[in-house]
């Protein structure tokens, strides 16, 4: 208890104290270049008005980890970029401030780039007026869904939507899964619907042979023998899982492992896969399991290895795949922005920054005879195949 009260205080308090300094960091030049960050902090949420911490003594409020655990990213990268670059300030907003968000860009005002942690669909709109009326690119780093944005050629998404997992699925399962029986298993839901439609978007515009499957809808409580009688023991079976529900997935995972050997079967899945925390269970180890995502962060990367140190040090604590991502954004597109200001934009997919990713970001047009894009989106896909206990990368 004590041990957990200490960790969060000494959090919170780094936390504010960079929160101060972070206004003024770097400003050696005359006109420094500026990155904005917008965070879903809920600063106001643990602190009352005197500043008198008003939360759990013994627990951070578990709303506020994600956004402060990116925060701590982008600072230790910051801390990184000041060894090689002068002149850079970072100027931090509370996105769910009890003021609201509107007060909040008034510091904004003359930022030359901004990086948000978007935490729901509903928060991009208000962050994405402001910057296309100041002509302010602005980097979602966190959020896989574009917020029905048009005409915003400089709003840019490192997490890209579900219509470009579809396509780098199809393709993927078109050069590698192509032979055998291939059969679509999907269940009733509006999001079942939109990966039926963009699936059928694909296939109708790969090129190549198209992909032979046999689609089958099921309900929650999907066992394994609504889906073997569409195999063939005598040949490979794929059964691409089209929805994005875990526990759908969990659970139709569990149903067909028995019988990963007997069908020589693989499972492929959407990005929610990430977040299935029990693909390595030993009764899983005879079925081939590969999903899709744009982060693949190694445990033996020299990078991680050594910030993970270095985390443990401020904060007496093991960091997340968010503090990663935190530390990506910030010092990727902020060697990006100190060496090409006036053509940042241009440079976006630049490997001289790379971090843990490699990124291949393209204009996205919802209008192909439209002039501007709607956004910039990465579509660089990393595959991760998990087989007899071994986790790798595929492509």
């Amino acid at each position: 208890m004590l041990q957990a009260f200490i960790q969060n205080i000494v959090r919170l308090i780094a936390f504010l104290l960079l929160l101060i300094i972070s206004h003024t960091a770097f400003a050696q030049n005359e006109k420094p270049i500026k990155i904005g960050l917008a965070l879903p902090l809920y600063i106001d949420s643990v602190y009352d008005a005197s500043g008198v911490y008003k939360g759990n003594a013994t627990a951070l409020p578990r709303v506020m980890i994600p956004g402060l655990e990116f925060y701590n990213g982008a600072m230790l990268a910051l801390d990184d970029l000041k060894k090689n670059w002068q002149g850079l300030e970072v100027i931090v907003v509370d996105s769910k401030s009890a003021r609201g968000i509107n007060q909040e860009l008034a510091t904004f005002q003359d930022v030359n780039l901004i990086i948000a942690h978007f935490s729901s669909r509903n928060d991009i709109q208000t962050l994405a007026d402001f910057t296309r009326e100041k002509n302010i690119p602005l980097l979602s780093a966190t959020l896989p869904n574009d917020g029905g944005l048009t005409n915003h050629p400089e709003f840019i998404m490192m997490n890209p939507t579900l219509r470009v997992h579809i396509e780098e699925l199809y393709q993927f399962m078109q050069k590698y899964y192509s032979l055998g029986k291939m059969v679509l298993v999907t269940k009733n839901g509006s999001t079942e619907k939109i990966i039926l439609d963009m699936l059928a978007d694909a296939k109708r515009n790969s090129r190549g042979t198209s992909l032979n499957y046999t689609i089958i809808q099921v309900n929650d409580s999907v066992q394994s023998k609504d889906i073997l009688p569409l195999l063939d023991s005598t040949k490979r079976n794929t059964v691409f899982v089209g929805s994005v529900q875990e526990n759908f997935a969990q659970r139709l995972i569990a149903q067909l492992s028995p019988f990963g050997k007997k069908y020589n079967l693989s499972m492929i899945g959407m990005p929610t896969w990430d977040g299935l925390k029990n693909l390595q269970r030993p009764e899983f180890k005879d079925i081939e399991l590969v999903h899709s995502t744009p982060y693949y962060f190694q445990t033996n990367d020299s990078t991680i290895i050594r910030l993970t140190e270095t985390f443990k040090e401020k904060y007496a604590g093991r960091p997340s795949d968010m503090v990663w991502k935190g530390y990506e954004a910030m010092y990727h597109f902020g060697v990006l922005l100190m060496k090409h200001k006036s053509d940042f934009m241009k440079h976006l997919s630049d490997t001289d920054a790379k971090v843990f990713h490699e990124f291949q970001f393209k204009p996205y047009f919802s209008d192909k005879s439209k002039n501007e894009p709607d956004y910039i989106e990465n579509r660089k896909l990393y595959f991760i195949r998990r087989f007899n206990g071994v986790i790798r990368q595929v492509n």
